[in-house]
C-alpha cells in the first residue's frame, strides 16, 4: 500500500528489498526520502521520512536539544538525530498485530502527517543549524500553526 500511494503522487520509488522502500519525496525545502518498512513477525509498519538537511559533528549536542523540543508537541512520531549519517528523521511505527494490516487511509495518513511535520520543522531546523539561533530560543516560534496569509 505504501508503494502504491508512492505511485499515485509520482514520486520516485526504489525498493531496497521485499519489505522496505524508499521514496525520493520532493518537498517545499528540499528532496526528502520516504522510508517504509514491514515487519511480518511483529506486524509493524515503520514509516519515516529523511530531511534534506545535515548537521556537523561538533552540532550534535545542539541537534539533539533542538529534537527533544521539537518532538514536544507532536502529535504523531518523533524526530531522531542519527549520529551515524549526521541526518535528521521523522518516524513513526504503525502497531498493526491483530489487525490484518493497515488500510489504505492509514497509511496515508501517516505519510501525510510525517511529512507535514518535517515541512513545518523544516525551516526551524535550518536556522538552528545554519543560523545564529539556538534551538531554546527559536523552536517555540518556529513551530507555532500559521493560517491564512501575510
Amino acid at each position: 500500500m505504501v508503494a502504491q500511494f508512492a505511485c499515485q503522487q509520482e514520486w520516485f520509488l526504489h525498493r531496497t528489498n521485499i519489505n522496505e522502500l524508499i521514496a525520493d519525496v520532493p518537498g517545499r525545502w528540499g528532496q526528502h526520502q520516504l522510508c517504509a518498512e514491514w515487519f511480518e513477525t511483529e506486524e509493524i509498519l515503520d514509516v519515516g521520512c529523511n530531511l534534506d538537511i545535515t548537521f556537523d559533528t561538533i552540532q550534535l549536542l545542539e541537534v539533539t536539544t533542538l529534537t527533544s523540543l521539537l518532538n514536544q508537541d507532536l502529535w504523531l512520531g518523533h524526530f531522531v538525530a542519527c549520529e551515524r549519517t549526521n541526518t535528521i528523521k521523522i518516524k513513526h511505527k504503525l502497531m498493526l498485530r491483530g489487525a490484518g494490516g493497515a488500510s489504505p487511509e492509514q497509511v496515508e495518513d501517516v505519510i501525510e502527517i510525517l511529512l507535514g511535520e518535517a515541512e513545518q520543522a523544516f525551516p526551524t531546523i535550518y536556522q538552528v543549524l545554519n543560523g545564529p539561533y539556538a534551538a531554546r530560543d527559536i523552536v517555540p516560534f518556529g513551530m507555532l500553526q500559521s493560517h491564512g496569509h501575510a
